[in-house]
């Protein structure tokens, strides 16, 4: 009778086998994380991936800011001669004109600069964490530091 216990004991219980792999491609990973999600685990000490291996961003800009409006040329028409004072009265709007597209231009070299190192910034850091994260929840973290962005 005792090995008969024995017997249904070990043929019911569940056994744990652990495989090693060592630097699994990514479809490798795909392929266990499906078939064994719930005890797949990545013994790293650290992951570390450049953002810009997998992370692209393009800016997109107000249409004014790659416009006519902001370029020297269109503020020099308006400036014309310099004599702005004596050519409109105080209350014409080309009379601060210049003074406004001057600023608009400024405005918008200012936040392209900004963005453009900010993403400089980003793309040559690398992602860290501890543990390996599927592609959704990667996903997640990416539009999280996107909307932060």
């Amino acid at each position: 009778i005792s090995l008969y216990c024995i017997f249904l004991y070990s043929t019911y219980t569940t056994q744990l086998i652990t495989v090693e792999i060592n630097k699994p491609t990514y479809s490798t990973y795909e392929s266990l994380s499906l078939n064994y999600s719930q005890s797949l685990q990545c013994f790293c000490s650290n992951i570390s991936i450049p953002y810009q291996s997998f992370l692209t961003i393009k800016p997109r800009f107000h249409n004014l800011c790659s416009s006519q409006f902001v370029s020297q040329d269109w503020i020099n028409y308006l400036y014309g001669d310099g004599d702005l004072v004596y050519r409109y009265s105080f209350t014409d709007f080309q009379a601060s004109a210049v003074g406004q597209f001057q600023l608009l231009t400024s405005l918008c070299e200012i936040s392209q600069e900004t963005v453009n190192d900010s993403l400089v910034q980003l793309l040559t850091s690398d992602y860290n964490d501890l543990q390996l994260l599927s592609e959704q929840r990667l996903d997640q973290l990416i539009s999280i530091s996107y909307t932060k962005f």
